[in-house]
């Protein structure tokens, strides 16, 4: 939303001409697309579309950002108005709706005589607001002096044609294409962002828009008066997706053209990981231990993320690999740019390649038409993380190569060569060095990505860990489900810190979530562990009453018994075998051989 507040110093209140100043906001609304109210000196609104237009006549409050920026003189951005310090003496600041306002003043003759104001009334507005501040402010500077040339000529709005050649000017420095037409078709304006998107050469101005772009659809605009939001369409000639956005012009509640905006897909894409999701969104802070080693390898991670260097992060699964990463990209001069994770297991391997590459219209059978961009691309400036790369097809590697040697690559089914600037992080559960040995994993490309390799141990491994992160645990989730934090019994405790938690801080997490869950006495013993963990107690239980104290049996017979245990916790998978033979404190090649003496495989 654009508000321009106004107050008429130096301006006599005869001389303002409620009409001419609704034009004008009708104007400017029409252009943008954004509503517009106009204010006066006794912070009255004499003009407004959209809902402020059923507003005109009432006051704003006392003590409001307006007043504030005409009495200080001084361009003013608000972010979170209503709880904001200039806020405290507006009346109204309870009921604000507002995102985040910029206001600038205009200045005439060495007075305030205007305050211009694009607000953002939600997060999505308030997020592009932020990517295009400077676009904007450029923007306020430029119809600030529009309208103080209007105000020191005593007008408010110039003539039709003049006020669209004046906003066309303006409106080049917003980052959308623009192209407005009149209710003959004809087309009288176009900026340079939408010359640049698609293509268009030459003077255009004039012209019936179905000669110069026949895909976008004005005719039912106007002759509907209605408007068509979020349209994605195809443009031959250069081959894009956009998304598309119609709005009638209305002067008079006359329909007198209409105007689009325009923007590419595949740059929308980037915008949406740059200003939401996108980012790491995890500090160092966020890595919580008393562990010896694992203070060690966050001051390793910590010096790793001042440099753009590979780094190869490895740990069993449920460790925290992807927390290290966006840690590393959060601490890095990278920080301002997307952090774009990609599990590479998780994606079926005929379409990892477009997933990380991408891919132009007609690749392949199914490529949606326009082409999509890749993860390689969204993640420019920034990092991209592959996760689980153990999982990666041999094809894929040399690709993969590649682009960490001389940052290039090429979209499927395009000739085109595409340079990107984007750091890798790497991490896997899988052991590459036997990988290399089997030639399911290149040689190459594993130097390359073990620049700087970081291990994460295991849980079981810093048992004094488990206690802390439990607290850590069940306190955010009591938080996060509005839920008492239960007592936890003495063997109950002595439990969870001798389990071998095989699926790390991941499982212990989901544990102190089932915890907090179930809690309804406030206090949990042996009795409410999860079915898994129970079974596991009761094994231990059994095998302690089968075999006493006093007993003495053979030792083949005490390692047979060993590895029939950890075949029931680890199973018999490669995973389950490298946790086994931590466990035992023995080789994998030792385990594999005891396993084929005692049956089990």
């Amino acid at each position: 939303m654009i508000f321009v507040a106004v107050k008429r110093w130096g301006v006599p209140v005869t001389k303002i001409d409620n009409k001419g100043v609704q034009q004008i906001a009708e104007t400017i609304s029409d252009v943008l697309l954004l509503d517009v109210t106009i204010v006066d000196s006794d912070l009255i609104r004499v003009a407004g579309t959209g809902s402020y237009k059923n507003r005109i006549g009432e006051r704003l409050p006392p003590g409001s950002g307006y007043e504030f920026s005409i009495k200080s003189r001084q361009a003013t951005t608000i972010n979170k108005p209503g709880k904001n310090q200039i806020c405290y003496s507006c009346t109204k600041k309870s009921e604000c709706q507002e995102k985040a306002h910029m206001l600038s003043p205009i200045n005439l003759n060495g007075q305030v005589i205007a305050i211009i104001g694009i607000t953002a009334f939600t997060e999505s507005q308030k997020q592009d607001l932020t990517y295009a501040e400077e676009k904007y402010r450029s923007f306020i500077k430029k119809m600030s002096e529009l309208l103080a040339d209007s105000f020191s000529n005593e007008q408010i709005i110039l003539e039709k044609t003049k006020a669209y050649a004046q906003v066309s000017a303006i409106v080049n420095s917003v980052y959308e294409g623009i192209l407005a037409v009149d209710d003959y078709n004809e087309v009288i304006a176009c900026n340079d962002a939408v010359r640049d998107l698609l293509d268009i050469r030459g003077d255009i101005i004039g012209q019936n828009v179905e000669n110069v772009v026949p895909e976008l659809p004005f005719e039912g605009v106007i002759t509907t008066g209605t408007s068509k939001l979020g349209h994605e369409q195809y443009f031959s000639k250069v081959g894009i997706h956009c998304l598309v956005n119609m709005k009638p012009i209305k002067m008079n509640n006359k329909v007198v053209g209409a105007v689009a905006t325009v923007r590419d897909t595949k740059e929308i894409e980037k915008l949406a990981f740059r200003v939401s999701g996108n980012t790491a969104g995890f500090s160092f802070n966020a890595i919580i231990s008393k562990n010896n080693n694992i203070k060690e390898l966050k001051e390793k991670a910590k010096k790793v993320s001042q440099t753009d260097s590979t780094v190869l992060i490895r740990g069993e699964s449920g460790t925290g690999k992807e927390l290290y990463a966006r840690a590393i990209h959060s601490a890095s001069p990278r920080w301002k740019g997307p952090f774009v994770p990609v599990h590479c297991g998780a994606i079926p391997e005929t379409l990892l390649e477009s997933e990380l590459f991408g891919y132009e219209s007609g690749a392949f059978t199914g490529a949606k038409k326009g082409g999509k961009i890749g993860k390689f691309e969204l993640a420019e400036g920034g990092t991209i993380f592959l996760d689980e790369i153990g999982d990666m097809p041999i094809h894929l590697q040399t690709k993969l190569l590649r682009v960490m040697q001389d940052g290039t690559f090429e979209r499927i089914g395009s000739p085109e060569t595409i340079k990107i600037d984007v750091r890798v992080l790497a991490a896997t559960h899988q052991p590459l060095e036997e990988f290399i040995e089997k030639n399911k994993f290149r040689r190459d490309l594993f130097y390359r990505l073990n620049v700087v390799p970081l291990f994460i141990p295991a849980l079981r491994e810093r048992r004094e860990d488990i206690s802390l992160l439990l607290n850590h645990f069940l306190n955010k989730y009591a938080n996060k489900l509005k839920r008492e934090q239960p007592a936890l019994s003495r063997e109950l405790m002595s439990f969870l810190e001798q389990y071998s938690w095989p699926g790390n801080v991941r499982e212990l997490e989901n544990v102190a979530e089932y915890f907090i869950n179930i809690n309804e006495k406030g206090y949990l013993d042996l009795g409410d562990l999860p079915k898994n963990m129970k079974d596991k107690l009761l094994e231990t239980q059994d095998y302690q009453k089968n075999v006493g104290d006093d007993e003495i049996l053979p030792l083949e017979e005490l390692e047979k018994r060993s590895f029939e245990k950890a075949v029931k916790i680890y199973g018999i998978s490669e995973q389950g075998k490298q946790l086994m033979a931590g466990k035992l404190g023995v080789s994998r090649a030792t385990v594999y051989r005891k396993l084929k003496k005692y049956g089990l495989i």
